[in-house]
């Protein structure tokens, strides 16, 4: 939800997606050690993980923004969640680290 208020406010300050996105996603079930150690080999190999790199670096994804992907197909798109609910926890992390909502804003008027 924070990836696609976050996705919401850079274009509405005219960012273009041809510039900069902003998504998440799900890593999925990794067999890490501890996964390992708790719960034995329940998931994808550590060597196949790699969805994050393919979302940072893949074509395919070129120009989405505020999306959800989750083995490598979008889920839920920034449209999707509630506008309100999306604010109020911008106004809570906002809260929480003020310095930091700050900056955001000062960069968000210099665009």
């Amino acid at each position: 939800m924070l990836a696609a208020e976050i996705a919401t406010r850079l274009e509405d300050s005219g960012v273009d997606r041809s510039r900069i996105t902003c998504n998440s996603l799900d890593p999925g079930t990794v067999n890490t050690k501890m996964l390992l150690a708790g719960w034995g080999p329940c998931g994808i190999n550590v060597r196949d993980a790699l969805d994050q790199t393919w979302l940072c670096t893949s074509n395919d994804v070129d120009e989405i923004t505020g999306a959800y992907f989750n083995w490598r197909s979008v889920s839920k798109k920034a449209d999707k969640y509630s506008p309100s609910e999306r604010q109020k926890l911008w106004s809570i992390l906002s809260q929480i680290d003020p310095i930091s909502a700050d900056k955001w804003n000062t960069i968000l008027e210099h665009q």
